[in-house]
């Protein structure tokens, strides 16, 4: 009697006698052979009994079937091999491990005709092969390209064709990154205009007011023209401070009698400067306001320990300065409460407070994580961000997994967020609720029922509310080929399951108030 022995991590081998016709192999308890273990799917595969042997058939499964080590969707079971389901490996014994066991002789027309059978098949592909071989080296010779054999023909437009999906795949890396970057350099530029416009108008009141006090001046000095002073004594005059709400602003001239342009150069880390064709250069000081001042004092080491820590994650300095200043850093975000930078420095507290405990390096995917938002909260930080989150609506999240214990595991965490979420199983689902919704972000399993991630990721992309949505990729196979095709789909960013859950809630708040502040 055929024989199933599964081998679990924690209840040792279990063997199951097969003797149904058919028989399900899942995760919920309505299969006939249940295995409880997160990589296998709810319904993941079946046996057929065919002609007295049993056929594997996969379902659909997230984590694939195996057998002896190759993936398969259909395979028939005629000797002893070892199956694994998701990362649960089992043992498949035809004959139930009985010694001396024999077939009948019934049984052993079967199994001669189903191999003259599959005899016949691959005899008829040789066959063909061979004419088409044929073919081409009668062609090579009329050709008289005779030097080279009857395969180089195949292998050369392979070759070809391979190099050519490379280099697409390198050209659009590359201009992705330089679209990247031009989009943060046009931020910057629009943040400098616009720090650099309050600046002028700052000068403009202050030249304004020095000139209503020099004519008051000559109307008390009667009609006699004022004496002129010397030049390092108009330099060394002090100007008259200049107070804008909701800025403190301080305006002091230092010794420069050369004329220029005006320019600016406006940051979250530093003092503002502005030279102005005056025949002086001043200094403006922007400082910002109390609360938001806190954050970047605590955030500047922070964010220089993950520079580092993101160079070389052994870097004992750097884990010791994110433990020293992590406290500190959530401390002073969250007394912004609802305030994006808020939000961000909740969803970095668990994912620091990691970092702080842990004897073994990090993973580089975690300082990464946070790195991109300590340098998300810096550039909200900026004069010209810092008052915006007024105007903007709470955000909405999209999850689609078919795996229902999954999808409420993302509900579960991204809703403690603070962050609604709604979820669905399947593509079609989806792109219903994507057209009748405004969402903020959506997480996309890559593996779906009848339309997988990536394919409905190309869809939402032609939706002109969703062009620059953030889409996160969920995925147990974390290879290259499965990024490379998320990101040619247009996702912005890859997550491997099992996740961690504080690792989900850092990039949906960074990836959400970067598409909100047009920083994407």
């Amino acid at each position: 009697m055929p024989t199933l022995r599964l081998k679990l991590p924690d209840q040792g081998v279990i063997t199951h006698e097969l003797t149904a016709a058919l028989i399900t192999i899942g995760r919920r308890p309505d299969n006939t052979i249940q295995i409880v273990d997160r990589s296998v799917s709810a319904h993941h595969a079946e046996l057929i009994c065919e002609d007295g042997h049993y056929r594997l058939h996969d379902l659909g499964s997230t984590n694939l079937s195996f057998v002896d080590g190759q993936a398969v969707t259909d395979f028939h079971l005629r000797q002893d091999c070892k199956v694994t389901f998701g990362t649960v490996e089992c043992e498949f014994d035809p004959h139930g491990g009985e010694a001396g066991q024999r077939l009948s002789p019934a049984q052993l027309e079967k199994d001669l005709a189903f191999l003259r059978g599959e005899n016949s098949e691959l005899l008829g592909k040789i066959v063909a092969q061979q004419r088409q071989i044929d073919i081409l080296s009668s062609a090579r010779l009329v050709t008289k390209k005779t030097e080279v054999t009857p395969f180089a023909f195949h292998n050369d437009a392979l070759k070809a064709i391979t190099s050519e999906r490379d280099d697409l795949r390198h050209l659009s890396t590359g201009l992705k990154l330089e679209l990247e970057n031009l989009r943060e350099e046009l931020a910057a530029t629009i943040a400098e205009r616009d720090a650099a416009r309050q600046a002028c108008e700052l000068l403009h009141v202050e030249k304004v007011t020095n000139g209503r006090e020099i004519q008051q001046l000559r109307k008390q000095a009667g009609s006699a023209p004022a004496p002129t002073a010397p030049a390092d004594a108009r330099e060394a005059a002090p100007a008259p401070a200049v107070v804008a709400a909701p800025l403190q602003t301080h305006v002091a001239s230092s010794p420069n009698s050369a004329s220029a342009a005006p320019t600016a150069t406006f940051s979250s880390t530093e003092i503002a400067t502005i030279t102005v064709d005056t025949g002086d250069t001043q200094k403006i000081e922007i400082a910002l306001p109390a609360r938001f001042q806190v954050v970047f004092d605590a955030l500047r080491p922070m964010r220089l320990a993950l520079e580092r820590l993101s160079k070389d994650a052994r870097d004992a300095s750097a884990l010791a300065e994110i433990g020293a200043h992590a406290g500190r850093l959530v401390e002073t975000t969250n007394a912004l409460g609802p305030h994006p930078i808020g939000r961000l420095g909740l969803a970095m507290e668990a994912l620091l407070h990691d970092f702080a405990h842990r004897s073994e390096p990090p993973e580089a995917a975690h300082v990464r994580t946070l790195h991109q938002a300590a340098e998300l909260i810096a550039r909200l930080l900026e004069p010209s961000q810092i008052n915006r989150v007024q105007h903007l609506p709470h955000p909405k999240v999209l999850a689609v997994d078919d795996d229902l214990d999954l999808l409420q595991t993302l509900r579960a965490t991204l809703e403690l967020a603070q962050l609604p979420t709604t979820a669905c199983a399947d593509g079609h689902a989806a792109q219903a609720l994507i057209a009748s919704n405004d969402f903020d972000l959506l997480l996309l399993d890559v593996s779906l029922p009848g339309m997988d991630g990536p394919a409905l990721c190309g869809q939402i992309r032609e939706n002109d509310r969703y062009r620059k949505t953030p889409v996160i990729f969920l995925t147990v196979a974390d290879t290259l080929d499965h990024r490379a095709q998320a990101s040619l789909s247009g996702g912005n960013d890859f997550l491997p399951k099992p996740f961690n859950t504080a690792e989900l809630a850092v990039k949906a708040e960074t990836w959400i108030w970067k598409n909100r502040f047009g920083l994407l």
